[in-house]
């Protein structure tokens, strides 16, 4: 679900200063679960969680949005699904990403 990744923060290479130079690691981020089910009789919402792994320093945004067809249709058995996550300098919180499911007589998968 996760199409692109972008950070404002980029390492910096320090020459002929005299100070040591400083490599940092990217940041980077994931589902804290690797797969999701859901049902439509439970309820309209379910909320994905990201995490934000390895390096802190720096803000990262994400922006998201369903790339793989499935058995769910967009606007058909959910809305929403898409946006942009942001981590500020040092935030290492999970975020959420809400889909409203649409509660329908199909049965998908079938």
């Amino acid at each position: 679900m996760i199409n692109r990744a972008t950070t404002t923060q980029e390492p910096i290479a320090l020459a002929n200063s005299g100070a040591a130079a400083t490599f940092l690691e990217p940041a980077t981020v994931q589902f804290i679960t690797d797969t999701y089910i859901t049902h439509e009789g439970i309820g309209s919402l379910t909320t994905l969680a990201v995490t934000r792994q390895g390096n802190n320093q720096g803000q990262i945004s994400v922006q998201y949005a369903p790339t793989l067809k499935s058995t769910a249709t967009a606007d058909t058995d959910y809305t929403d699904g898409t946006g942009t996550l942001i981590w500020a300098d040092g935030d290492m919180q999970p975020k959420p990403i809400a889909l409203t499911l649409v509660d329908d007589e199909e049965i998908e998968g079938a």
